[in-house]
């Protein structure tokens, strides 16, 4: 999970952050009392890299300054490997709570490897394309909150390489005791705070922080709670099926 292209924009342009807000940082090693964090993120990696599909359920909150233009969201998530060419594969159906207001509308959104999609109920529209810009405005929310990691042959591979870690602390997350490993790398942005289990060293959360000067201090927390690794589905989860009475187009949803 990490700041897109255009949600940089959006906050550049409302004059939301000037820094990056990121935790001291040392290079990765172990001490007496705290583990070597690039060996979890090591294993981490490995674990990831051998999951063909997994599903949770997905929250997302934010705080600070980001609750003026970021929304809250909720809901359900299916991610499986990318394509050979990194094309996406998922499945979410979430629920997207407005900044600044309790009114939430829903999402559903999707990749197979070659095209991504998004289904709105209220126009009956299926908007599809190859372009992940197809989802229109909800295209920050949806890329920004479902870590690609999941999908990933190799990851964190850049951070294991040459990136910065530490080891922050450990944290029960959704009955599981995690590491809480903070680190970054040139394809790791921002800096963020990895949630991993001590039992099968997936990610359970993922936290980041940003300040302004003038605004204070803004955070993001994706929490993946009842994750299964590779779930009994009855069909192709990231299959598009347009609904029946639904038109398909390829032009980008509003």
């Amino acid at each position: 999970m990490r700041m897109t292209a255009k949600m940089v924009g959006i906050v550049g342009f409302c004059g939301l952050f000037v820094a990056l807000a990121v935790c001291a940082e040392e290079p990765a090693s172990a001490t007496n009392d705290k583990p070597d964090p690039k060996a979890i993120v090591q294993k981490a990696a490995d674990a990831i890299s051998k999951l063909k599909v997994v599903s949770y359920d997905l929250e997302y909150k934010v705080s600070g300054f980001f609750e003026a233009f970021f929304p809250n969201l909720s809901g359900a998530v299916v991610m499986g490997k990318e394509s050979p060419d990194k094309a996406k594969r998922f499945f979410c159906k979430l629920k997207v709570q407005k900044p600044g207001s309790s009114d939430a509308t829903e999402v559903t959104a999707g990749a197979d490897g070659s095209t991504y999609y998004l289904i709105d109920d209220k126009t009956k529209t299926v908007h599809a394309d190859v372009d992940p810009q197809v989802f229109g405005k909800n295209g920050d929310p949806i890329e920004f909150t479902i870590p690609r990691e999941f999908g990933m042959q190799r990851p964190f591979e850049d951070a294991l390489k040459s990136g910065e870690m530490n080891y922050v602390r450990e944290e029960k997350v959704d009955g599981h005791d995690c590491h809480v490993i903070h680190f970054k790398s040139t394809l790791t942005a921002p800096a963020m705070d990895w949630y991993f289990s001590k039992t099968d060293f997936l990610p359970r959360r993922t936290r980041f922080t940003m300040k302004d000067p003038q605004s204070g201090e803004g955070a993001g927390e994706a929490t993946m709670r009842n994750l299964k690794v590779d779930p009994k589905l009855d069909k192709d989860p990231f299959a598009l099926v347009v609904p029946a009475g639904y038109k398909r187009t390829e032009d980008f949803a509003p």
